[in-house]
């Protein structure tokens, strides 16, 4: 029997939270689910826990693999999943009770490409409830196109549609070639490089205004200090957003381009939270920006005129404005 439904569960690490995770998917489980547990080489007892969890249940499959990156271990699972449609859940978060039984009842009756739905920030001493931002139903090409096509990526405003792969279910033949296809690098971005252009393939689209997932915000790891990104981070994400969407339809191009010198911009401005000299920060940028894909980007891209953000950070990369970068990190992030 093919499954309805694949659930791929990335795991590295997340030992103190595993069993919460799994256990919300084996106390709803039926023979329509298949659960692929990806042992992305975890250093705990995660990879013990996981086949603890296969003896148990034939449902659950276990792959046990070298560590990779949160790419390399959706992919493997990718590969491993049989179901008709295919579900993403990260490690340390869970899903509601009632999660199967809802996204069962959307396929039988809709049979959409996607299925999108709301979720919670669980944090250590509160909740936030998010939403799509769209209304429940179902919306075709057509309404995809009207309503989430122009922000898809970003707009000249800098306004973008936001979305994860964990608070969406994708039918196969759309999930399929775009996950194998991002490359393993892409460690900043994951889940824009494989939920924009499943949306750009997408005929149809179901959005629920139920929440049924929670994701756990780990407050120790945000208050322990700012992290510069990687430089090339932003060229990643444009290339793999170039290999998977046709960029001459509609404007994505453009969009790209924006998205790409936006963060670039944000990129650079972080690296001032390097302890090291000042001038040797500012030559690792002056390097970056010789990169002929950014030199590319910052020469095509193009704001709207009253976007100011988004000018003046292009004219920073232009002219590189190095203090502005530094002012800009130093203005944002209140901690410097």
């Amino acid at each position: 029997m093919i499954p309805t439904l694949s659930v791929i569960v990335p795991i590295y690490n997340v030992e103190k939270y595993l069993n919460r995770c799994v256990d919300s998917l084996i106390c709803q489980i039926t023979d329509e689910i298949e659960i692929i547990l990806v042992d992305d080489g975890s250093p705990d007892n995660c990879g013990k826990i996981c086949d603890e969890y296969a003896k148990a249940y034939p449902q659950i499959k276990v792959i046990h693999k070298e560590n990779g990156g949160l790419v390399s271990a959706r992919k493997a699972g990718t590969v491993e999943a049989k179901g008709e449609y295919i579900a993403s859940l990260d490690g340390d978060d869970w899903y509601d009770d009632n999660f199967f039984k809802k996204i069962l009842e959307i396929i039988k009756k809709y049979s959409p490409d996607i299925i999108r739905f709301d979720w919670r920030n669980v944090y250590e001493d509160k909740i936030i409830e998010k939403h799509v931002g769209l209304k429940s139903g179902l919306y075709t090409k057509e309404d995809i196109e009207r309503d989430i096509f122009p922000i898809l990526i970003e707009d000249e405003n800098s306004l973008y549609y936001d979305t994860s792969i964990v608070d969406a279910v994708v039918n196969r033949e759309l999930y399929v070639p775009v996950q194998l296809n991002i490359s393993d690098d892409v460690d900043i971005g994951e889940d824009a490089v494989c939920t924009k252009p499943i949306i750009c393939g997408a005929n149809s689209m179901y959005v629920m205004n139920d929440i049924l997932y929670n994701y756990r915000i780990n407050t120790n790891s945000m208050t322990k200090g700012h992290k510069p990104f990687d430089l090339y981070y932003p060229m990643r994400v444009g290339q793999s957003f170039e290999e998977n969407i046709d960029a001459e339809k509609f404007d994505f191009q453009a969009q790209i381009y924006r998205y790409v010198a936006h963060n670039l911009f944000n990129a650079c401005s972080s690296q001032f939270y390097y302890n090291k000299p000042y001038k040797e920060i500012i030559n690792d940028i002056k390097s970056c920006l010789k990169e002929p894909y950014y030199r590319k980007t910052i020469k095509n891209c193009k704001f709207g005129r009253k976007n100011y953000k988004g000018r003046i950070s292009l004219l920073a990369l232009k002219y590189k404005c190095f203090f502005l970068m530094k002012l800009y990190c130093k203005s944002k992030f209140k901690s410097w």
